[in-house]
């Protein structure tokens, strides 16, 4: 059922992309050289239309992973990426993930260059390590962008179309497909039921808003405990 796997993608991927966008955030501030060199390499995604990577990627997933699992002997590597619901799921994670994380990264950075550094100097001299500093005084000062990111990764995931339309396009059969897929296919598919489709555009507005409202307040009521 479309809602059940957006439901799934939604809640891996506002875990993983906030998580890793924080990671890769941290990695890169933390190097005294090369910042901006891998700040390009993980924002050149977003350069590029998730159309266009979804088929790139598509490329990956059905001929150089089978053609690289032969030559290393890596069978693990060897999978129906794309025919295999279970498999396919995390090539649209993959894909998501690829496209997504260097725009989120951007914002982490921006927060992790505001927090001051005499803050973390501090807790360092206290005898706190990296990730009592990180816990304690890092993330607590990044909340506001922390807000951002999960408000960004939220409406993003629900209305996620692009990198399932280019992977699998909904299949095999109906087992990835997405509510914006399913939309489109009622408005533009064979049925041609523009009204149901624009009934269903509603209702998931609507769900969309009030998960987002409940987020925002629940966010903001932390970042002024914190």
């Amino acid at each position: 059922m479309p809602f059940f796997f957006t439901l799934k993608y939604v809640l891996f991927m506002v875990v993983l992309q906030n998580a890793l966008a924080i990671l890769v955030a941290v990695l890169i501030e933390s190097r005294a050289r090369s910042k901006a060199l891998f700040r390009t390499i993980f924002f050149m995604p977003n350069m590029l239309s998730m159309i266009i990577g979804g088929f790139m990627w598509m490329f990956v997933f059905t001929r150089v992973l089978p053609d690289l699992a032969v030559r290393t002997g890596l069978s693990f590597l060897d999978r129906s990426w794309i025919g295999d619901p279970s498999f396919s799921f995390y090539a649209i994670l993959i894909v998501s993930l690829w496209g997504g994380v260097g725009y989120l990264m951007v914002i982490y950075i921006a927060a992790l260059q505001g927090v001051p550094s005499s803050l973390k100097e501090a807790a360092s001299i206290d005898g706190a390590g990296i990730w009592q500093t990180f816990r304690y005084i890092t993330l607590p000062m990044i909340y506001p962008a922390l807000t951002i990111g999960l408000f960004l990764t939220l409406n993003s995931s629900f209305k996620v179309f692009d990198a399932v339309f280019a992977l699998t396009g909904g299949g095999p059969g109906r087992e990835t497909q997405v509510i914006a897929l399913n939309i489109f296919e009622e408005a533009f598919g064979f049925s041609n039921r523009y009204g149901y489709a624009s009934a269903k555009a509603m209702i998931l507005f609507l769900i969309v808003l009030v998960i987002t409202i409940v987020q925002l307040r629940l966010m903001k009521r932390r970042e002024v405990e914190a």
